[in-house]
């Protein structure tokens, strides 16, 4: 934990610590262990966490934070094969106590990114919606895809695609701070147009960081 103690960092030194732990089958550490690995985000370390995960998750089988980590290695293909059916197995077993939404949303995600086919998009939607129904607001601004175009089993309704996404950006998802700025910027979306408040949300996501918005917003400051 940064910052809770004098002790000067030494990471090989924690890793014996946390090694000597799980020999003494303190299962906690392999937890540990799996997240720090995980941290590093390469295929060799990617591989090392996903098996401290697989440890854990014999110990802790409901536990969610590892069950998604193992989905998401699963379906990243990062240093192990990519396996998209196995990465669904866990976020599914990891919805059966997620109280957040992730799971439904990660859930949805891998159906989104799949191939483009009617089933596929009616499963995005089902997942997203069982997400928003437990207020995740990724999964606000990824149905609101299927809302502007009308795809998955729903019809066209801005309206509610607005509605959405100004709930995910008062909630901090500044992706639909920005996708809320090109809606009211352009009129071809039904709505009627409103650059001052198109302008507003840019400003907003750029300055929570959103690259896209930032670009915008050197667009309109150079062009006008």
């Amino acid at each position: 934990m940064k910052g809770s103690s004098d002790i000067p960092r030494d990471i090989e030194k924690g890793l014996s610590m946390f090694r000597l732990a799980v020999e003494q089958n303190y299962k906690a550490a392999t937890r540990d262990l799996a997240r720090y690995y995980y941290s590093l985000e390469t295929e060799e370390d990617n591989r090392k966490a996903l098996d401290y995960y697989l440890q854990y998750i014999e110990y802790n089988p409901k536990d969610t934070d590892t069950l998604l980590h193992i989905g998401l290695i699963y379906e990243s293909g990062l240093g192990v094969p990519l396996n998209i059916d196995l990465a669904r197995r866990y976020y599914e077993r990891a919805a059966e106590q997620d109280e957040t939404g992730m799971a439904y949303n990660f859930l949805g995600g891998t159906y989104m990114n799949d191939e483009e086919t009617e089933s596929n998009e009616r499963k995005a939607v089902h997942y997203f919606q069982k997400a928003i129904e437990l207020g995740n607001t990724n999964a606000m601004f990824r149905i609101s895809y299927y809302l502007h175009n009308g795809k998955g089993g729903l019809q066209v309704d801005i309206p509610r695609e607005i509605e959405l996404l100004t709930e995910a950006s008062k909630r901090g998802n500044h992706q639909a701070t920005y996708r809320l700025g090109l809606l009211f910027e352009d009129n071809e979306s039904g709505m009627a147009q409103n650059l001052e408040l198109s302008v507003k949300y840019f400003q907003l996501a750029a300055d929570n960081g959103i690259l896209a918005a930032i670009n915008k917003m050197g667009e309109l400051y150079l062009f006008g």
